[in-house]
Protein backbone atom coordinates (compact mmCIF):
# COMPACT_ATOMS: atom_id res chain seq x y z
CA UNK A 1 0.00 0.00 0.00
CA UNK A 2 2.84 2.70 0.70
CA UNK A 3 4.52 1.91 -2.58
CA UNK A 4 1.13 2.53 -4.38
CA UNK A 5 0.90 5.97 -2.29
CA UNK A 6 4.36 6.91 -3.34
CA UNK A 7 4.08 5.95 -7.36
CA UNK A 8 0.63 8.15 -7.05
CA UNK A 9 2.58 11.18 -5.11
CA UNK A 10 5.81 11.06 -7.35
CA UNK A 11 3.26 11.05 -10.66
CA UNK A 12 1.30 13.62 -9.47
CA UNK A 13 4.30 15.30 -8.81
CA UNK A 14 6.28 14.47 -12.08
CA UNK A 15 3.05 14.23 -14.30
CA UNK A 16 5.80 12.91 -17.24
CA UNK A 17 6.90 10.24 -15.32
CA UNK A 18 5.76 6.93 -17.12
CA UNK A 19 8.02 4.68 -14.66
CA UNK A 20 9.84 5.01 -11.53
CA UNK A 21 11.20 1.05 -10.17
CA UNK A 22 13.21 1.39 -7.93
CA UNK A 23 15.47 -1.75 -6.75
CA UNK A 24 16.04 -2.21 -2.94
CA UNK A 25 14.26 0.38 -1.58
CA UNK A 26 14.05 1.14 2.02
CA UNK A 27 12.23 4.43 3.29
CA UNK A 28 13.43 6.06 6.61
CA UNK A 29 10.46 8.99 8.31
CA UNK A 30 11.73 11.30 10.52
CA UNK A 31 9.75 14.26 12.22
CA UNK A 32 10.08 17.56 10.61
CA UNK A 33 11.82 18.61 14.61
CA UNK A 34 14.32 15.89 14.33
CA UNK A 35 15.45 16.85 10.57
CA UNK A 36 16.17 20.32 12.30
CA UNK A 37 18.10 18.96 15.75
CA UNK A 38 20.22 17.05 12.90
CA UNK A 39 21.38 20.54 12.11
CA UNK A 40 22.53 21.45 15.22
CA UNK A 41 19.26 23.77 15.22
CA UNK A 42 17.53 23.17 18.90
CA UNK A 43 14.57 24.19 20.47
CA UNK A 44 12.39 24.72 17.39
CA UNK A 45 9.17 25.46 18.12
CA UNK A 46 7.82 26.08 14.42
CA UNK A 47 9.56 23.74 11.76
CA UNK A 48 7.71 23.96 8.63
CA UNK A 49 7.64 22.79 5.33
CA UNK A 50 8.70 24.52 2.19
CA UNK A 51 8.26 22.92 -0.66
CA UNK A 52 8.86 18.99 -1.08
CA UNK A 53 12.58 19.43 -0.55
CA UNK A 54 13.58 22.08 1.77
CA UNK A 55 12.29 22.66 5.79
CA UNK A 56 12.38 26.22 7.31
CA UNK A 57 13.61 25.80 10.90
CA UNK A 58 12.52 29.01 12.67
CA UNK A 59 13.73 30.97 9.93
CA UNK A 60 16.83 28.77 8.95
CA UNK A 61 16.12 26.93 5.69
CA UNK A 62 17.81 23.64 5.06
CA UNK A 63 17.58 21.01 2.33
CA UNK A 64 16.39 17.77 3.34
CA UNK A 65 18.39 15.93 1.32
CA UNK A 66 21.18 17.20 3.06
CA UNK A 67 19.49 15.73 6.10
CA UNK A 68 19.12 12.25 4.22
CA UNK A 69 23.17 12.57 3.73
CA UNK A 70 24.01 12.43 7.37
CA UNK A 71 21.78 9.68 8.06
CA UNK A 72 23.81 6.46 7.92
CA UNK A 73 22.61 3.59 5.55
CA UNK A 74 24.14 0.81 4.09
CA UNK A 75 22.12 1.86 1.32
CA UNK A 76 22.24 4.64 -1.83
CA UNK A 77 20.44 7.86 -0.94
CA UNK A 78 18.14 8.04 -3.66
CA UNK A 79 15.97 11.51 -2.16
CA UNK A 80 14.45 12.76 0.63
CA UNK A 81 11.46 14.91 0.41
CA UNK A 82 8.58 16.57 2.96
CA UNK A 83 5.40 14.78 3.22
CA UNK A 84 3.14 18.00 4.15
CA UNK A 85 0.35 16.14 5.19
CA UNK A 86 2.22 13.58 7.62
CA UNK A 87 4.71 16.57 8.75
CA UNK A 88 7.33 13.80 8.45
CA UNK A 89 10.53 13.85 6.11
CA UNK A 90 11.14 10.84 4.08
CA UNK A 91 14.76 9.10 3.30
CA UNK A 92 14.67 6.86 0.60
CA UNK A 93 17.51 4.78 -0.05
CA UNK A 94 17.97 2.33 -3.08
CA UNK A 95 20.11 -0.49 -5.26
CA UNK A 96 18.87 1.11 -8.88
CA UNK A 97 16.30 3.29 -10.13
CA UNK A 98 14.61 2.78 -13.89
CA UNK A 99 13.51 5.80 -14.65
CA UNK A 100 11.29 6.63 -18.06
CA UNK A 101 9.87 9.99 -18.96
CA UNK A 102 7.81 11.54 -21.31
CA UNK A 103 9.16 14.17 -23.50
CA UNK A 104 6.54 16.44 -23.44
CA UNK A 105 6.52 20.47 -23.66
CA UNK A 106 6.89 20.84 -19.99
CA UNK A 107 9.88 18.51 -19.91
CA UNK A 108 11.61 18.44 -23.47
CA UNK A 109 14.84 19.84 -22.26
CA UNK A 110 15.60 16.96 -20.02
CA UNK A 111 15.12 14.88 -23.93
CA UNK A 112 17.59 17.03 -26.06
CA UNK A 113 20.28 14.98 -25.03
CA UNK A 114 19.66 11.71 -23.33
CA UNK A 115 22.64 11.36 -21.12
CA UNK A 116 22.83 14.65 -20.20
CA UNK A 117 19.09 14.67 -19.24
CA UNK A 118 19.74 11.28 -17.00
CA UNK A 119 22.01 13.47 -15.44
CA UNK A 120 20.06 16.39 -14.69
CA UNK A 121 17.65 13.94 -13.07
CA UNK A 122 20.08 12.16 -11.29
CA UNK A 123 19.66 14.61 -8.48
CA UNK A 124 16.29 14.15 -8.54
CA UNK A 125 15.73 10.51 -8.61
CA UNK A 126 18.46 8.73 -7.98
CA UNK A 127 20.73 11.20 -6.15
CA UNK A 128 24.20 8.42 -5.29
CA UNK A 129 23.78 6.19 -8.01
CA UNK A 130 25.80 6.08 -10.95
CA UNK A 131 23.87 6.47 -14.19
CA UNK A 132 24.44 2.94 -16.18
CA UNK A 133 22.27 3.91 -19.47
CA UNK A 134 20.57 6.92 -21.14
CA UNK A 135 18.24 6.32 -24.26
CA UNK A 136 15.53 8.28 -26.53
CA UNK A 137 12.89 5.83 -27.63
CA UNK A 138 9.76 5.84 -29.56
CA UNK A 139 7.46 8.34 -30.79
CA UNK A 140 6.49 10.20 -28.98
CA UNK A 141 9.37 10.58 -27.50
CA UNK A 142 10.93 8.67 -23.64
CA UNK A 143 13.58 9.50 -21.74
CA UNK A 144 14.93 6.12 -20.15
CA UNK A 145 17.20 6.47 -17.52
CA UNK A 146 18.73 3.31 -15.68
CA UNK A 147 20.84 3.93 -12.42
CA UNK A 148 22.70 1.52 -10.28
CA UNK A 149 25.14 1.34 -7.63
CA UNK A 150 28.79 1.07 -9.26
CA UNK A 151 29.91 -2.81 -9.89
CA UNK A 152 33.95 -2.57 -8.35
CA UNK A 153 34.75 -5.08 -10.66
CA UNK A 154 34.11 -3.19 -13.94
CA UNK A 155 36.11 -0.58 -14.94
CA UNK A 156 34.58 3.29 -14.43
CA UNK A 157 35.37 4.36 -18.11
CA UNK A 158 33.28 0.81 -19.78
Amino acid sequence: MKLLLILLFTQSLFAAVLKNEVGGLKRKAFSLKEACEKFGLKDNLLVEAVGSTKLDCMGREVEVAAFCEKIESNDALLRGFVSKSKSQVYCEYGTSVSLSLSCDKDHYHYCQKAETGCKQLRSIFAKKLDLMHSSLTGTPKVLNCHYSIPDPLLPKDL
